[in-house]
C-alpha cells in the first residue's frame, strides 16, 4: 500500500509538472488565475494545481510533500499577508511558513518537500490575478525558527532519476538557476509591455496573445537594456522577427520604417499586407505616456538597423 501510494505522488507530481510546461507553451510563463483554477488531468479526473488562499498546498489524492507554493499580490490597499521575499538577485526565494507553527499540516507538507528534495511548482504573483509559473523549483532550506524556507529554482530540463538521488551539482545548479531567473524575467517582461499595449501588436493591432511576443528595443547584454516597459514594444510573430533581424524599425516619432530590400521586392500577399503596408503608418501606442517605447532608445535601434541595411 505505502508504494503504491508513493508511485502515485510520483505520477501525479509529474503529470502536474507536465501540464504546467504545455500552459506556458500555450500561454507564455505569466499567465492569469483562471488559467491556473482550471487543473490538470490525472487518472480521469482533473486535479488543482494549487490554493491561492492557503499558499502551501497538496491535492487530496497525494500524501507527503506539497505539490505546490503560491505567492498573492494584494490588490491595491490590501497588506500581504506573509512575508515572501526575492533573495540573492533572484538566486532563491524565502517562502514564509503559514503562521500556525512548523507541525501544522501544511507547513509539515512543505518542510516535507525540503526533506525529499521532490520538485514542486511555485505560483508567484506578479500582479493581482497574474502568475508566473515558477517550475520545476526545490526547497533547499528550512529554518523552523524564522518559520521559512528558501525556494530555488530549478533546471530548465530537468532529468528526475538523477534528482531522486540527490541535488544536482553546483555547476548544474547555477546553470538551472541562471535560465529559472532568465525565464522569470522574461515572463514578467512580456507580461508588462502586452498589457501596456491593451495585448495588441502595435504594428498591425493583432491581439491574439498566443502569437504577440515583448520585444526588446536595445538588447539585454546592453546595459540599459533592462526589463521595463519603455524598452518594450508588444509585436506579433511576423513583425517580431522582422524587428530583430533589422528589417523593420521603428522611428522616435513612432513610425514604421521597412527596409529597401522588403519595399522593392514582390512576393506574394504576406509581403505586402503584412509588412509594406505599414510602411511608414503609425504604430499603436500605449494609453499612458509613462509606458510609451523611449525615442532615445528608438533612435540607437534605428541607426542599428540603418547600418545593417
Amino acid at each position: 500500500m505505502a508504494m503504491a501510494a508513493r508511485d502515485s505522488n510520483v505520477q501525479i507530481r509529474f503529470a502536474a509538472l507536465a501540464a504546467i510546461e504545455e500552459l506556458r507553451q500555450r500561454h507564455g510563463p505569466v499567465v492569469p488565475a483562471a488559467l491556473i483554477r482550471r487543473g490538470f488531468p490525472f487518472g480521469g479526473r482533473s486535479i488543482h494545481f494549487a490554493n491561492f488562499v492557503q499558499g502551501i498546498f497538496r491535492p487530496k489524492e497525494m500524501s507527503g510533500a506539497c505539490l505546490s507554493i503560491t505567492t498573492v499580490v494584494p490588490k491595491a490597499g490590501r497588506a500581504a499577508r506573509y512575508d515572501d521575499e526575492i533573495g540573492g538577485d533572484l538566486d532563491f526565494f524565502r517562502y514564509a511558513y503559514r503562521d500556525d507553527g512548523p507541525e501544522s499540516r501544511d507547513n509539515r507538507a512543505l518542510r516535507e518537500a525540503w526533506r525529499t528534495q521532490v520538485p514542486i511548482l511555485y505560483f508567484k504573483g506578479y500582479e493581482p490575478g497574474l502568475y508566473s509559473l515558477l517550475s520545476p523549483c526545490f526547497i533547499t532550506d528550512d529554518d523552523p525558527v524564522a518559520g521559512a524556507v528558501r525556494v530555488e529554482l530549478g533546471m530548465a530540463e530537468v532529468d528526475f532519476d538523477r534528482l531522486s538521488n540527490g541535488l544536482p551539482d553546483e555547476i548544474e545548479r547555477r546553470y538551472a538557476i541562471r535560465q529559472a531567473k532568465q525565464r522569470l524575467h522574461q515572463g514578467q517582461f512580456r507580461a508588462i509591455v502586452l498589457r501596456a499595449y491593451q495585448e495588441r501588436c502595435t504594428v498591425c493591432r493583432l491581439r491574439e496573445t498566443s502569437l504577440l511576443h515583448a520585444s526588446h528595443i536595445l538588447p539585454d547584454r546592453d546595459r540599459r537594456g533592462e526589463a521595463s516597459v519603455r524598452n518594450g514594444l508588444s509585436l506579433c510573430v511576423i513583425h517580431h522577427e522582422a524587428y530583430d533581424r533589422d528589417l523593420m524599425a521603428v522611428t522616435p516619432d513612432y513610425r514604421v520604417r521597412l527596409t529597401r530590400r522588403l519595399l522593392d521586392d514582390e512576393d506574394g500577399p504576406m509581403l505586402e499586407q503584412g509588412l509594406k503596408a505599414f510602411h511608414d503608418e503609425n504604430i499603436h501606442l500605449p494609453r499612458r505616456s509613462g509606458d510609451r517605447p523611449s525615442p532615445e532608445f528608438l533612435e540607437e535601434r534605428l541607426a542599428q538597423f540603418e547600418r545593417a541595411a
